[in-house]
């Protein structure tokens, strides 16, 4: 942080402060590295060699000292401001990177309470920021020439530290809610960025990661040369396509910094760009464009769209959703984050939401699975069991075929034989049988299973297995299974509100339902983790 081209950047940009806890320390201006190495030792900002001053109650030999985000614009805003040089859009960078950190300190800041017998976390809203913005990619050496993109982007380095007011101190900062909330600091500041290239007059095209302005993004693959030198480096070294492979990767394929000036790179980025494209780019209208959206719409949304997705989900993942929704319009955060902390549709538990009716949904599926306890009659009380099965695939067709509840569970690793244990359960009665499976995949893998068997009812129930969408869609399917057994594949991927009306379903044509799956391997796609829910609550 002292090299000289790093803080001022051809004198242009600096290294200052931002954030409460800065001003709560009176630092304002420029980041001076004797104030800065201070408060990385947790030191008061006027300690000296000789009077050292802590900040905090206690010090760590090997505490961590900082933490760094990057806000970096879309490539097509670099673009326009730094190769077509619209100023305008450098001043909407910063000021959206000061809206977003303020949102970052009132949401991301949290220190420990661990007094008392306390194991929480409590909100502090402060921090301390050192920002400082760049405009170019490091360099990247292609046959020998080098090259740098434009690319607008800031630092912001956060020094370990934040004030507890309850508990007047400055304590360090708990780091969990800054990776955690990584989703949303971004949408914010996309949100942020997108309204102020509005307010310019500029057209924007959302994609589903981040934005572009219409007419620029053709210039992106071709300003992008450092992120296909990490797209080389990661395939060259095994790296996988993650934020730690590509942390890993910028950091060791990163070349020197350019020392070379803003007008001589410009030139550079223009010969670029042939005169033709550049008649082609018309820039920015002459006047704003608004864009309007309704609060109660994006939050109707989100819900809906991750209610279909988990049955608990974060505010900060709610929050995120409905930014991203609203993406470029004239909504502030402050109005977002109003009305999830007032929806009565939503319950709370700390910063984890849920729904009502999927905690409804929940208790219909255990009291179904508990009230079918005991209530039929056994498929098998001695069966006569293929020689072929293990010992451990014996015993559980054995409970299978044994038990007396309506709704049953079948669980094991991959590969542990639960389709050997489904298919010899099924030679055992002669009842209505609909096979159902979450996905086409899924449901291909079952029919292959008919394929030369050589039972042919248990062939034709494998041949006629159905998604559970195709299933739920059309409930006359679900009249094969009357009087008979309803089972389920993959059940750990089934959702609670498309179990819920399998089950409704069961009821209505008197049949039972075996749930196959392995919760140690799979995750709910859709809302819920059933056969996890069933297996701890309802005695499964």
């Amino acid at each position: 942080m002292s090299n000289a081209d790093y803080l001022t950047e051809q004198g242009e940009q600096m290294l200052v402060w931002q954030g409460t806890g800065a001003t709560r320390l009176g630092l304002a201006g420029q980041v001076t590295e004797k104030v800065y190495a201070n408060l990385l030792s947790g030191l008061t900002p006027d300690s000296t060699a000789r009077n050292q001053v802590s900040l905090t109650a206690r010090q760590k030999k090997d505490r961590r000292c900082a933490f760094q985000a990057v806000l970096s614009a879309p490539k097509s805003v670099s673009v326009a401001a730094l190769v077509f040089e619209d100023a305008r859009l450098v001043q909407a960078h910063n000021e959206a990177v000061r809206a977003t950190l303020t949102v970052l300190e009132k949401e991301c800041a949290l220190t420990r309470v661990r007094k008392n017998g306390s194991m929480e976390d409590r909100k502090t809203g402060n921090l301390i920021m050192a920002v400082v913005t760049h405009d170019s990619t490091r360099p990247v050496v292609i046959e020998e020439k080098e090259f740098v993109d434009p690319q607008l982007h800031s630092h912001i380095a956060i020094p370990n530290l934040t004030y507890d007011a309850k508990e007047k101190q400055w304590k360090a900062v708990n780091p969990l809610e800054l990776f955690k909330r990584q989703a949303l600091i971004r949408e914010v500041y996309w949100h942020e960025l997108a309204r102020r290239c509005v307010a310019l007059g500029y057209g924007i095209k959302n994609e589903s990661y981040g934005f572009n302005l219409v007419g620029y993004e053709q210039f992106n693959a071709r300003f992008s040369k450092r992120s296909d030198q990490l797209d080389r480096y990661r395939e060259k070294h095994g790296l996988s396509n993650t934020a730690k492979g590509n942390a890993y990767a910028a950091a060791e394929s990163r070349d020197r910094k350019s020392k070379r000036q803003r007008p001589d790179l410009v030139k550079e980025w223009l010969s670029q760009i042939t005169g033709e494209e550049k008649k082609m780019v018309h820039g920015p209208g002459t006047g704003a464009v608004i864009i309007q959206r309704r609060i109660e719409d994006l939050i109707k949304l989100s819900i809906e769209h991750l209610s279909e997705r988990v049955s608990v989900f974060r505010d900060s993942g709610l929050l995120a959703d409905m930014v991203k929704r609203a993406r470029g319009s004239t909504v502030n955060f402050d109005d977002l984050r109003a009305s999830v902390d007032r929806e009565e549709e939503l319950i709370r538990s700390g910063d984890r939401l849920a729904t009502v009716e999927s905690l409804q949904l929940e208790r219909e599926i255990i009291e179904f699975a508990k009230d079918g306890r005991n209530r039929w009659l056994p498929l098998a009380r001695n069966p006569d069991l293929s020689p072929s099965l293990s010992e451990d695939q014996a015993k559980a067709l054995r409970g299978l075929l044994r038990s007396r509840d309506g709704v049953m569970g079948l669980t094991g690793d991959a590969g542990a034989g639960k389709s050997t244990v489904t298919q010899e359960l099924l030679h055992h009665f002669e009842v209505g049988t609909l096979l159902l499976s979450p996905n086409t995949g899924g449901r291909e893998s079952l029919r292959d299973l008919a394929v030369n068997h050589q039972d042919q009812r248990i062939a034709q129930a494998f041949d006629q297995t159905q998604t559970v969408a195709a299933a739920l869609t059309n409930k006359q399917l679900f009249q094969r299974a009357k009087g008979g057994l309803i089972l389920v594949d993959e059940a750990g991927l089934v959702g609670i509100k498309d179990l819920s009306e399998i089950l409704r379903e069961a009821k209505a044509v008197k049949a039972r339902v075996l749930l196959v799956g392995d919760t140690k391997q799979h995750h709910g796609v859709a809302a819920g983790d059933a056969l996890r829910i069933l297996k701890r609550h309802a005695g499964l």
